[in-house]
């Protein structure tokens, strides 16, 4: 199920957006769709290198004090 949003950005992205479609093809829902699909993705990622960061300097450490 699509949900319609209306938001508001600056010119100058929505210019490249009108480029990237002209560019590619495709619409601008379905780009900005995958593009914000994406960046969550990468940010959840992130946070879960950042939790097992701390886990595996924890474990380094004790097997170094060993």
């Amino acid at each position: 199920m699509k949900v319609r949003q209306n938001l508001y950005i600056d010119r100058e992205l929505s210019d490249a957006l009108d480029a990237l479609v002209v560019r590619r093809g495709g619409n601008k829902s379905h780009m900005v769709n995958d593009a914000l699909k994406s960046w969550l993705a990468r940010r959840a990622t992130k946070e879960v290198d950042d939790l097992l960061k701390v886990r595996l300097d924890r474990i380094s450490r004790e097997v170094a004090a060993g």
